[in-house]
C-alpha cells in the first residue's frame, strides 16, 4: 500500500483481548484512547503484516497479537468512540462485557504517519462481536 493513500481494512475472524470500547483510558497519563487486543494464529501473521498493522508481538498461548487503538477525542477536540456491532449490525449494548477470547471482525483505518516516513498509523474504527465469552470481574479478596 502507498502511504500516500488512506485505507479502511475489514479483519476477519480473530479473537480478543483486553477490550477497553467502554469508557477510554489513560495509559501512563497519555491522552484517553479505546484499546483492543486482537490475536490470531501463527499461519495468518504474514496477511497480517500484509495490513500494515504494526508491531506483531508473540502470546503466552502460542499466537499472534496486535494492540489496536482509538483516541477518545478526534484533532478537532470532538469526542469519538469505537462503534461495537452484533453479528446483525446492530448496536451491542454492554460492551463492558467482551471478555478475553471473544471472536468477531475489526475495522482498521490507516492513513500515512505524518512523523515517519514510509510508515502508517492504524486507528480501530469498529468492531463487530460474533461470538461473545462473557467478562465477569473476579470478587474482591479481602486480605485482612
Amino acid at each position: 500500500m502507498s502511504t500516500s493513500q488512506t485505507k479502511s481494512t475489514l479483519v476477519s475472524n480473530v479473537e480478543f483481548y483486553w477490550a477497553k470500547l467502554t469508557n477510554p483510558v489513560s495509559p501512563f497519563g497519555g491522552d484517553p484512547q479505546y484499546e483492543l487486543q486482537i490475536r490470531f494464529d501463527k499461519k495468518r501473521k504474514k496477511e497480517m503484516e500484509a495490513y500494515g498493522l504494526g508491531k506483531i508481538k508473540e502470546t503466552d498461548d502460542n499466537k499472534f497479537a496486535i494492540n489496536l487503538k482509538r483516541y477518545a477525542k478526534n484533532n478537532k477536540g470532538e469526542q469519538v468512540s469505537v462503534d461495537v456491532v452484533d453479528l446483525k449490525n446492530q448496536p451491542f449494548q454492554e460492551t463492558d462485557k467482551i471478555g478475553n477470547g471473544t471472536t468477531g471482525s475489526v475495522i482498521v483505518f490507516q492513513y500515512p504517519n505524518s512523523r515517519e516516513e514510509g510508515k502508517l498509523v492504524t486507528r480501530l474504527m469498529k468492531v463487530q462481536v460474533a461470538q461473545l465469552i462473557e467478562y465477569k470481574p473476579e470478587p474482591e479478596v479481602d486480605f485482612a
